[in-house]
Parts: structure tokens; sequence; C-alpha cells
């Protein structure tokens, strides 16, 4: 059987052999069409045969350093390829009107400091004996949003914290399978958070022509590239100043919009008013 180039489900560029990507398994959500990730991205090298040879572990997954992994094979999902150089700049994606930062990556790391803080309190808990466990758990579920992370997520912490009765867990051995946790968490993050953001759908099997398709996809994002540069523009000229705008939104107009009534916002909506309610409270 012949060799194969891939293309980025992202930006659409050709993967040729050896070329570093990262590998993810999706699928559509149990209960609706949105992206479901069934396994978050790892990061390996192109085999030339839709395979990778995995340049790290992935211990929640199964999956270890130095294996060649057969994506196409896994019956946990459908493979998409992310080159690695595109799936990295994504945390510098800038994000208009966000409470959660300028950028991508400032989201991940004000979420990433919650979902730690919420951790913390649940590690020293026990499953059946302490009250608190399972409101913790429901705390972190929340923070955990289904379109935000990767499928059964809240499960797979579950399983990392599970200890039998009478047992001692192993802390060295929990610490790192949280990190793994964080790891997994963060870049389906980015997978879901650029496809709303880039308005891109990620889908699996993006067939390409095999002479890489450079030319056209350089002339069509140039094209992309000098539109959105013209209505970005235009919309200045209208009267729509989107970077004092940026400046001037995140906090006293977000205030004001969080004042209407709970069930009228989204859950994490509603999350972020309480943040500011606490933090008003604090200042006060």
């Amino acid at each position: 059987m012949g060799c194969w180039n891939e293309s980025c489900a992202i930006s659409g560029i050709d993967i040729p052999h050896k070329t570093k990507i990262y590998v993810a398994l999706i699928g559509n959500e149990r209960f609706g069409n949105d992206m479901a990730i069934f396994v978050p991205p790892v990061l390996g090298a192109y085999d030339d045969y839709g395979g990778v040879d995995l340049l790290e572990d992935s211990p929640l997954f199964g999956l270890k350093k130095g294996d060649n992994w057969r994506p196409r094979e896994d019956k946990r999902g459908h493979p998409v390829y992310l080159d690695a150089e595109v799936f990295d700049f994504l945390t510098s994606l800038k994000i208009q009107w966000s409470i959660d930062g300028k950028t991508l990556g400032d989201a991940i790391t004000k979420h990433e400091k919650v979902i730690r803080e919420t951790v913390e309190k649940l590690k020293p808990l026990q499953r059946y004996e302490d009250k608190d466990y399972w409101k913790t758990m429901m705390d972190l579920d929340r923070l955990l949003q289904r379109r935000e992370t990767f499928d059964d997520a809240k499960q797979v912490f579950e399983e990392i914290l599970y200890v039998k009765k009478g047992e001692t867990r192993d802390e060295e051995a929990t610490d790192a399978k949280i990190e793994a946790f964080i790891t997994c968490w963060k870049r389906a993050f980015i997978m879901n958070q650029a496809q709303h953001e880039l308005r891109k759908k990620i889908v699996p099997e993006v067939k390409g022509p095999q002479h890489g398709g450079a030319p056209a996809l350089i002339q069509f994002y140039t094209m992309v590239l000098m539109t959105s540069k013209r209505r970005h523009e235009e919309q200045r000229d209208d009267g729509w100043n989107w970077d004092e705008m940026d400046k001037d939104f995140p906090l006293d107009r977000w205030k004001a919009e969080v004042a209407l009534d709970q069930t009228q916002l989204s859950f994490r909506d509603w999350q972020v008013a309480q943040e500011f309610k606490r933090d008003d409270e604090d200042d006060a």
C-alpha cells in the first residue's frame, strides 16, 4: 500500500512524513451534533501511512511515548490530524469582548487556576466519608463543561482520585495523573475554543491533493486576510472601534448585563457574575 500525506484539520496545510503533529479522536456528542473529543490531542510525528510515532505519553488513554499509534484503527473515535506548529500557535489567538483575557492563552490560564484550586480541595476528601466530596466534585464538573473539555472528563478524574476503603493513595502517582489530566483538558479546551473563534468546524478525514496544495492555500488565506482587514476597517469607519471597546467592555458593561435574572443567562455567564460579586464583596 502506498504512502500519503494527511492535512491539518484546522488550517488545511499539508502534513508530510515526519511532520510534528497532534492527533485527537473525535465524534459527535451523544445528545447533539457538536464535536465530542474522545481522546484529546497527543503529540507525535507523522509516519507517512496514517499513523503517528508518539513523542510523549498519554497515560490516561493508554498511549506510550515511542509507540506507533494507528489512530485510524482506534475504535474510540475518528482521527483528526493537527499540525503542531499551527496548534501551538492557537493560544495566541486574540479574542474580542472576552472577560477571560485578550488571548486564548489568557483564558486557559484563568480557568486552569480555578480548576487547580478545586482539585486541591478534592484531594484530601474521601469519596464515601466526606459530605463535601460530591459538592466539590459538582463544582469541578461545572468547570469542566462538556463543550470545553473532552468526553467523560469528570469520570476520568474520579478514577484518578478513587481509593478503595482502607487503602492509602499514592500521592506522587496521583499528582502525575492530575498533571496529565490538566494537559488533556488544556488541549481539548484549545480545540473547542479555536473552532468557535475561527468559525471553523473541526472534522475528520480532511482530504487534500498529494502535491501539498501550498499555492492554493497561500492564495486563499491571502484573500481571507485582505477581506478581514478591509471589513475590520469598514467597521471602524461605521463607529465600531473594536480596540477601544475591548478595553472598556469586560468589567463595567459585563457587570450591568449579568445583573439580569439568572435564568436569562447561561450557567457559565452566571458563574462569571458570581465571581464579580465575590470580588466586589472582598473589595468592600
